[in-house]
């Protein structure tokens, strides 16, 4: 995306990442250029900062708090943004109780969406300031008009998933991280392979790695370096591992086709090297023994063992 403005980026094939401000970066982007909107909007006067400091992960754990403080943190006229650039109304928003009734007169009495309401129930709320325990249930708001659903997701309202693993907690420096797994449900609900989803409270990048491993493109932006970098090499692995499976299929229909190919004679218990007379196919030949002994002997043309290595990348 050229000519945005922003202190930092990555930009690939598979997301576009940003150290910015929100607020100012969503004006920068084309009309409906996305597909999907998930956020979780930021506390602003408990977190101390500003547009992205507390994306999806980042949610205040200390208590919950006054109107007044719960929507400091939210500017209302960026959900203005939120509909020029999403090309129809398709929007997750995580939210506090407290602030439903501000959300729902936004996006429904003034905009005409319909909506859903998803709940989250953990198993491990964390110990807040003054002996108080946050709430075991948090909140998503599901907006949408004219926009496709592509799965049964939508019927289940409530999602019940194993706690969030400590050491993920602390390798991302932050207490209340969400589980990908719930927001690759929503992407897969919402989007079609290869659509765009945005997160502008990037935090550090759960919404992005879902993304990524549904086969989606993502933006993100977030304000803070840290979380910037954290997101980074979140997505970076995610890609690496989406990768890697993606090989695994491959690999296992090649093995079909050799276990498919004419049987040599029982007594021949060896690779028909001496067959093939071009010294490069034979080398193709021996390498791909080596990588797959359990196929036994086979007999091919040289054709077929030349695609057979050339996919297997020998």
């Amino acid at each position: 995306m050229k000519g945005l403005p922003t202190m930092n980026s990555i930009i690939n094939d598979n997301y576009s990442i940003y150290q910015d401000d929100c607020y100012k970066f969503i004006k920068s982007l084309p009309d409906k250029s996305v597909d999907c909107i998930i956020i979780d909007p930021p506390y602003e006067k408990i977190a101390g900062g500003g547009g992205g400091c507390f994306g999806l992960e980042h949610r205040s754990y200390l208590t919950e708090t006054s109107d007044d403080n719960l929507w400091s943190g939210l500017d209302l006229s960026i959900i203005d943004d939120m509909f020029r650039v999403c090309k129809v109304p398709n929007f997750y928003v995580w939210c506090s109780k407290k602030q439903m009734y501000k959300l729902l007169t936004e996006f429904v009495e003034k905009r005409k969406c319909s909506f859903n309401l998803l709940t989250w129930n953990k198993s491990n709320p964390i110990p807040a300031s003054y002996n108080r325990y946050l709430l075991d249930t948090e909140y998503c708001l599901f907006f949408r008009k004219g926009a496709r659903l592509y799965g049964s997701y939508h019927t289940k309202k409530t999602f019940r998933v194993l706690p969030v693993n400590k050491a993920d907690k602390k390798l991302y420096n932050h207490p209340t991280i969400k589980p990908v797994s719930i927001l690759e449900d929503f992407i897969e609900n919402s989007t079609l392979p290869g659509d765009t989803v945005l997160d502008m409270f990037m935090g550090t990048g759960s919404t992005g790695v879902a993304a990524v491993n549904k086969g989606r493109k993502f933006i993100g932006v977030e304000i803070k370096p840290g979380y910037f970098a954290t997101a980074s090499s979140r997505l970076e692995e995610a890609v690496r591992n989406r990768e890697n499976s993606e090989v695994s299929p491959q690999i296992e229909h090649d093995k079909e086709e050799l276990e498919n190919m004419e049987l040599l004679p029982d007594n021949c218990d060896s690779f028909p090297v001496p067959r093939i007379e071009d010294k490069e196919l034979a080398d193709f030949f021996n390498k791909l023994k080596d990588k797959m002994p359990e196929c036994d002997t086979r007999k091919a043309s040289p054709e077929a063992i030349k695609e057979m290595a050339s996919r297997l990348g020998l």
